[in-house]
């Protein structure tokens, strides 16, 4: 393969963990104090970089939420690559159950779709995909699916000397709805609670270079050039 032609990507990870807690008529969540953390793996030329960062996170007011309150949680991708590089990127969500598990076997695992069910019953998340657009769910997934992936559909700008263009937030909050009693949100206690895992993957854009698919992140996805850690 042409050194032109080669796919350079940036994977980037990070881990939201959702733990369950309350009794009688109070219901929580607890995210880790550990809130994420970037790992970056790149294939092909050097310069190009990526930050994965939640500027809205607060980890005072992140460590409690009651029916009818709110966590602010904005993951969205940065170009900060060191030369003039735009690029596409692209993020997988994983529900995954949590540290707590009580089958020990489990942790870490992908949610069974019955324990999904549970997860999509009772929390709300805004995703952008479905509300404004700016990203593109992957075709044949949905918001009831325990791992769903999104491309970004404009191009990440480096604007050197200036700052680099950053994604909207595939997600903004995570919310309890007034309406969740202690007997929907039992079956979120029963599993231990569960973690959200993210991560992304960042290609070199290169103008004129549709039939790669690096023109566009729409032709990336078409190419399936957006691939992940572990697939």
């Amino acid at each position: 393969m042409k050194k032109r032609e080669k796919k350079i990507l940036a994977l980037l990870a990070a881990l939201l963990c959702v733990g369950a807690a309350g009794t009688g008529s109070t219901l929580a969540f607890f995210t880790d104090s550990e809130s994420f953390t970037n790992e970056l793996y790149f294939a092909g030329e050097d310069g190009l970089d990526a930050v994965l960062e939640e500027p809205s996170w607060e980890e005072e007011k992140g460590l409690l939420v009651l029916p009818g309150e709110t966590i602010p949680k904005d993951p969205q991708i940065t170009n900060t690559s060191e030369l003039d590089m735009d690029c596409l990127a692209a993020i997988r969500v994983e529900f995954v159950y949590g540290k707590d598990c009580p089958d020990r076997a489990k942790i870490g695992q992908a949610l069974s779709d019955a324990d999904m069910a549970y997860v999509h019953d009772v929390y709300r998340i805004d995703w952008n995909a479905d509300i404004s657009g700016d990203w593109a769910r992957f075709d044949g997934e949905s918001e009831r699916n325990q791992t769903q992936r999104f491309y970004y559909k404009a191009v990440l700008k480096r604007n050197l000397p200036e700052k680099g263009d950053a994604t909207v937030p595939l997600f903004t909050r995570l919310e309890i709805p007034k309406e969740v009693n202690n007997r929907r949100y039992s079956h979120i206690q029963d599993m231990g609670g569960f973690d959200i895992r993210i991560s992304g993957t960042v290609i070199q854009q290169m103008n004129g270079e549709s039939i790669h698919g690096l023109d566009s992140a729409k032709d990336a996805y078409r190419a399936g050039l957006f691939t992940f850690s572990g697939e």
